[in-house]
């Protein structure tokens, strides 16, 4: 009985173990393909024959958001950074016995949670020399200021994108000390004393006042008015650079903070609440023409065509007003800035569109960048399981982010054949600065702060097919505006060039020199929202008037005939 029980006890202890032993390896196998699952290799099968070759490997990091459904997330921008790589390594560093490796993690939304932690994750375990990404601003920010620590260089073909929709209380405290800093530095990341190794490849904010001023200059326009919706972020950041820059310039008149939140017409609304926001949306442009007949809209692509069909109602798209909105790249994850919704305002908001103008980012058209986006499409369904949509274009940050290794390339070759330390960021990285190379989206040019001096676009409404098509491009090397050769400005009202910059009557149309000369004034009078209340008050006054003196007359009639 004994003996029983002691085989019965070594029987169960016997078990255990072995299941403890099979509890370890399935760990094991999970931990490994959590490891396994955001690291990965360009070139998983050669990566060992390269070091028995005797070459030197060493690890960048990739770090971006995925499956963001964004015009910059992994599954877009990955494909063109796994070409960049393979070119760097094929054309810069293979004679110097030097071979990159990719190092991949991603995270799911714009936000500063994850990123600094998958960031370090990367340079404490896999040794990563430079970091290529993030895109978003808020996910880029934390990263950035490590990486300027650790002395590594960090290259984004982005830097500017808002955070998605729900982040901007998580990263309030971002926002604060960017809008702190505007006055004096225009751009949140421009100040690199806190960003010493960020280079920035796609376009920085602060130049978008250059590309107005060289509108308002080919226009003689001196006189502009800006309203800016600081319910949006990326309207807010847009607003606020172009504020402080065309205040200097000295043409900035008039400016204005709205809510859009507030302003956005609701179908499940009343139609007396809609109507008072439409009511709301033409005071602002009321108080506007007061000073100016040039109008920037940054605000979302929505309120846009609100704003454009309050204009259009108030007879301000005849002509003698120009507006001017941004849309940095055409995308519906920074809103629909179309006048075509489907409903009973789009041909109203057609015509009103005439009388806008549109600042875009310059789209590559190249043969070769067409080759380029081809590959980018082939690489994405094979290894990122994405497939670019019907229409989707491959677009100027997925070129931007190519470029951005294409860059890094060259300084380690540059560095590497002068004998320097490919280990020393802040090195490298004055290198990437200050300089100008042919790109895939075209000549790029990176300032002596890191930013790139981009080329953006003026599109105008052909009234025809109502679509927006390029009619000059800005060259930021130049500071110029070109005209696209057979292209030209639809002026509305028949024109033949913008209107002037001052009307001929004055803003208000008080000039005393059109008094009493028969000159016809046409202006918008500035009003309040109490204008409804103030006209049915007139409409109750006159008709009391009326009555009380028909009255009146009634009976000293009756008295004087009795």
């Amino acid at each position: 009985m004994i003996l029983r029980v002691i085989k019965f006890i070594v029987l169960c202890a016997f078990l255990r173990r072995l299941s403890l032993c099979i509890c370890d390896a399935k760990t094991s196998v999970v931990d490994k393909n959590e490891k396994d699952k955001n690291k990965t290799t360009l070139y998983p099968n050669i990566l060992e024959q390269k070091e028995r070759d005797g070459y030197k490997v060493y690890n960048v990091g990739v770090l971006m958001a995925s499956h963001l459904n964004s015009p910059f997330d992994l599954e877009r921008c990955g494909p063109a950074i796994d070409i960049g790589l393979e070119r760097i390594n094929r054309e810069f560093l293979d004679h110097h016995k030097v071979f990159l490796n990719k190092v991949q993690k991603s995270y799911p939304y714009c936000s500063g949670n994850m990123s600094p932690g998958l960031a370090a994750d990367m340079y404490f375990k896999e040794h990563v020399i430079s970091f290529i990404g993030p895109a978003c601003a808020f996910a880029l920010e934390p990263v950035a200021r490590l990486a300027d620590y650790w002395n590594i260089p960090i290259i984004t073909g982005m830097g500017d994108q808002p955070p998605t929709e729900g982040e901007l209380t998580v990263t309030s405290g971002i926002l604060g000390r960017i809008t702190h800093k505007w006055k004096n530095e225009s751009s949140f990341f421009k100040d690199k004393s806190r960003y010493a190794t960020l280079t920035r490849m796609s376009y920085c904010q602060c130049r978008l006042k250059l590309v107005f001023a060289s509108i308002f200059k080919e226009f003689n326009f001196r006189h502009v008015a800006l309203l800016l919706d600081r319910s949006d972020l990326f309207s807010l950041t847009v607003g606020k650079n172009l504020e402080y820059g065309l205040k200097e310039d000295g043409v900035l008149k008039f400016v204005k903070e709205l809510n859009g939140n507030e302003l956005l017409h609701d179908g499940k609304l009343n139609k007396s609440e809609n109507d008072r926001r439409m009511r709301e949306l033409k005071t602002y442009l009321k108080d506007a023409s007061m000073y100016s007949r040039v109008i920037i809209l940054s605000v979302r692509g929505q309120l846009v065509r609100k704003f454009m069909i309050a204009a259009y109602e108030l007879g301000m798209t005849k002509g003698d007003w120009t507006f001017l909105d941004v849309e940095i790249f055409q995308s519906a994850y920074w809103g629909d800035h179309n006048w075509e919704e489907d409903d009973d305002n789009d041909m109203t908001a057609r015509k009103a569109f005439e009388a806008l103008l549109r600042v875009s980012l310059l789209q590559p058209t190249s043969p070769k960048f067409n080759q380029f986006a081809e590959e980018v499409r082939r690489i994405a369904r094979q290894k990122y399981d994405y497939t670019f949509y019907e229409g989707e274009e491959v677009n100027f940050f997925i070129g931007a982010f190519y470029d951005g290794v294409l860059l890094l390339g060259m300084t380690l070759n540059e560095t590497l054949t002068e004998g320097g330390d490919i280990h020393d960021g802040v090195g490298l990285t004055r290198k990437m600065w200050n300089r100008t190379f042919q790109g895939i989206t075209g000549v790029v040019r990176i300032d002596d702060n890191g930013d790139r001096d981009a080329d953006y676009s003026l599109l105008d409404l052909d009234p025809v097919t109502g679509r927006f098509e390029v009619v000059s491009h800005y060259y930021g090397a130049n500071r110029s505006l070109v005209s696209v050769p057979g292209k030209h400005i639809h002026w509305p009202g028949s024109r033949d060039g913008p209107p002037p910059d001052v009307p001929e009557c004055g803003f208000l149309g008080n000039d005393p020199d059109c008094q009493g000369n028969g000159i016809r004034i046409t202006r918008v009078r500035p009003v309040t929202h109490d204008d409804d209340y103030n006209l049915n008050y007139a409409i109750f006054l006159t008709l009391f008037f009326i009555i009380t003196f028909g009255s009146f007359i009634y009976i000293f009639y009756y008295i004087y005939c009795k």
